[in-house]
């Protein structure tokens, strides 16, 4: 089974590229598993498993990576020779490993839909290579995927610790040692807290992180009727459902704003632009919504976090040094903690204060 150090390093290597997961949380979120199913157990990305002998030592398999990252709404992601290889393999290596197999709740709720999208665009897929290795056939996939067993009910119960952190991509910026981070890809504030926040955790917490509605200032907050009354609403509805969640909560602010971002990747665009509002406009809206933050949460459980001065120029933009490369998101090397060879490394220079 491989340990931290060694999911770190191949990371490092080239699962950076993954947009739905930086490195550190998705280090604990391996670390995790692996502590669920045993020690000679071992875990499947998809982006792994090249080698034909790399599962040959193992009593099982946890296939954890969600099968929709191997496909995009067009296309398959990465649509190059080297790319599909790694996919092949992997699945070449689940379908005909002969020992236990597992799956874990993200993959199983979507492996219908999945399944068929895939068996509906194999059929376009040129052998790869100089045909050494064909993509392996939809039916084999699928009757082995649906035959992996679930541990959904193991896996959860390992990742319930009394302290947790919420919130859309953004959130994977706050893990730190004992927390789990359940955070809700591209989740806006205004549609968490039409769900309510108590619908993404069952169970008690001692202490909670949240970190929603940066998506909201960027993308929706400039094209309500009223821009400034729709913020403070958000801001102390937010407060007012946080605060329910844990005996200690935070909330942190929203990060400085950004102009245009050369060659964004294009999933983070909405309506195929970039953000909607002029910087100085978006940007009086965060000062709003950081002033109604404080406001409602005056003698209660909810304290606010600022980020580090450092994240926000003179101008009282987004420092683009603390931005990762063609995205939207603080990079990993300014997150608070480094996870790096199983011990984590505070960094007080990245931690974000009481506002």
């Amino acid at each position: 089974m491989l340990g931290v150090s060694s999911y770190r390093d191949y990371f490092s290597a080239g699962g950076q590229s993954r947009k739905t997961m930086k490195t550190e949380s998705l280090c604990q979120y391996l670390y995790d598993i692996a502590e669920t199913v045993g020690d000679e157990v071992k875990i499947l990305p998809s982006m792994n498993a090249k080698q034909k002998d790399w599962v040959a030592d193992c009593s099982g398999i946890v296939l954890f990576d969600h099968p929709t990252s191997l496909i995009s709404q067009s296309k398959l992601t990465g649509f190059t020779t080297a790319n599909l290889d790694i996919h092949a393999c992997t699945l070449k290596h689940l379908i005909e490993f002969d020992g236990p197999k597992y799956i874990i709740s993200d993959v199983a709720d979507q492996i219908p839909n999945w399944l068929d999208t895939y068996a509906s665009r194999v059929q376009k897929i040129p052998n790869i290579k100089n045909g050494e290795m064909k993509w392996p056939k939809a039916k084999d996939v699928r009757e082995t995927i649906l035959a992996c067993e679930d541990i959904t009910a193991k896996f959860h119960s390992v990742r319930r610790r009394p302290k947790a952190i919420f919130g859309d991509s953004h959130a994977t910026m706050f893990w730190a040692p004992g927390y789990t981070c359940r955070t809700s890809f591209g989740t806006t504030l205004y549609r968490a807290l039409s769900n309510g926040l108590k619908s993404y955790y069952q169970g008690e917490l001692s202490e909670a992180i949240f970190c929603f509605g940066n998506i909201d200032l960027r993308y929706h907050l400039m094209r309500q009727e009223n821009p400034e009354e729709a913020t403070q609403k958000l801001a102390y509805e937010y407060v007012k459902q946080a605060s329910e969640m844990a005996a200690k909560v935070k909330i942190a602010s929203l990060l400085p704003v950004t102009g245009d971002i050369p060659g964004l990747i294009k999933t983070y665009l909405y309506k195929k632009q970039q953000y909607f509002g002029s910087a100085e406009n978006r940007s009086e809206l965060r000062t709003l919504f950081r002033t109604a933050l404080l406001n409602a949460s005056a003698g209660t459980n909810v304290t606010i976090l600022d980020p580090p001065e450092l994240f926000e120029t003179e101008e009282g933009r987004l420092n683009e040094d603390c931005r990762e490369v063609r995205g939207v998101h603080i990079c990993p090397s300014k997150y608070a903690y480094c996870l790096s060879g199983g011990s984590s490394e505070p960094r007080p220079e990245f931690e974000w204060h009481k506002a």
